[in-house]
C-alpha cells in the first residue's frame, strides 16, 4: 500500500514517483547460485521508494480510434528502480525469523498496460524483466519481473 504521483513531462513521457509500505525481499546464496525470494508479512512490512520513468508509444493511435488517454492511458515501455527496507516494525535478524527481509534494490525494464476504470480508478500491468541487488548480504540475481496495480485517483483535476 502506498502513494504515487504520476508526472507527465512531455506528450509520451512520465514519471511515476512512489513509497509505501509492502512486501520485501532477500537473496540468498544457495551454493548453486543466487535465489531470490519475496515475503508479505501484514504486520512486518518493508519501506519502499520507487520511481518509474514511462513512454507511452500509442497514445496519438488511441486518439485517432476515439479511445480514451484520460491519466495517462496507454501501453508504455519503462526502466523502474525500487528500493526497499529491512522491516519497519519487529525484528529482521536470521537467528529470530523465518524470512528476513534485506535492504534491495530493484531495476526492471517492462512493457505494460494502464488503463482508466471509470474516473477515479487505474488499473496498469506490467511484464519484463528485472536485476535485484542485496546489500545486506552483497548478492545479485536476474529475475521475470511482473506486476498488478489498482490506483484510486486522489486529484480532482482530470486530463
Amino acid at each position: 500500500m502506498g502513494l504515487g504521483y504520476e508526472v507527465p513531462f512531455t506528450e509520451k513521457w512520465s514519471v511515476n514517483l512512489s513509497a509505501g509500505l509492502g512486501g520485501g525481499y532477500y537473496l540468498e546464496n544457495s551454493g548453486v547460485g543466487n535465489d531470490f525470494n519475496s515475503s508479505f508479512i501484514i504486520n512486518q512490512p518493508v519501506a519502499y521508494f520507487r520511481s518509474e520513468f514511462k513512454y507511452t508509444y500509442n497514445r496519438r493511435k488511441r486518439l485517432a480510434k476515439s479511445k480514451s488517454i484520460l491519466h495517462n492511458t496507454g501501453n508504455y515501455v519503462a526502466f523502474q528502480m525500487k528500493y526497499t527496507t529491512n522491516r519497519v516494525f519487529g525484528s529482521n535478524t536470521w537467528e529470530e525469523m523465518v524470512n528476513p527481509l534485506n535492504k534491495t534494490l530493484l531495476n526492471e525494464i517492462h512493457w505494460g498496460i494502464q488503463r482508466p476504470l471509470r474516473q477515479k480508478f487505474l488499473f496498469n500491468m506490467h511484464l519484463g524483466l528485472g536485476y535485484a541487488a542485496d546489500f545486506d548480504f552483497d548478492n545479485s540475481q536476474i529475475y521475470p519481473a511482473a506486476g498488478v496495480q489498482f490506483a484510486y485517483i486522489l486529484s480532482k483535476s482530470i486530463k
